[in-house]
């Protein structure tokens, strides 16, 4: 698990996984759609739900060093989110209305996991 000083990154980097989940279940659950554009949201919604799980196995890891190697799985899937959200609005199956706030979001925490990820390497190559 990362040392103390970096907990309060552990818990915000966690609490930006729970606030995208929590958007792309309660905004794409709300949003009219076709068959074609369902698929692509419980798509979306599966891959946000497991970057999630993988968090929080994250979070188990025994040491700081274990806990950052877990991140790029994390990382992989939330890109995924990204990938299903732009696939979806770029085929017209889900409003620009619905997927843009989604996108961004998605891209935030993308950027969040990969700049905890390279400053955890950079700290190791230090030590």
């Amino acid at each position: 698990m990362p040392e103390e000083s970096s907990l309060s990154t552990t818990e915000e980097l966690r609490q930006a996984i729970v606030d995208l989940t929590h958007e792309v279940i309660q905004i794409l659950g709300r949003a009219p759609m076709d068959t074609a554009g369902a698929t692509l949201a419980q798509e979306a919604i599966r891959v946000v739900g497991q970057a999630g799980l993988l968090y929080r196995e994250a979070c188990r890891a025994k040491s700081r060093s274990e806990f950052y190697a877990s991140l790029p799985g994390v990382c992989e899937q939330v890109d995924a989110a990204t990938y299903w959200l732009t696939l979806a609005q770029d085929c017209r199956q889900l409003p620009p209305e619905v997927t843009v706030p989604l996108i961004k979001l998605s891209r935030e925490t993308s950027a969040r996991l990969t700049a905890a990820r390279l400053s955890s390497s950079r700290r190791s190559k230090s030590e």
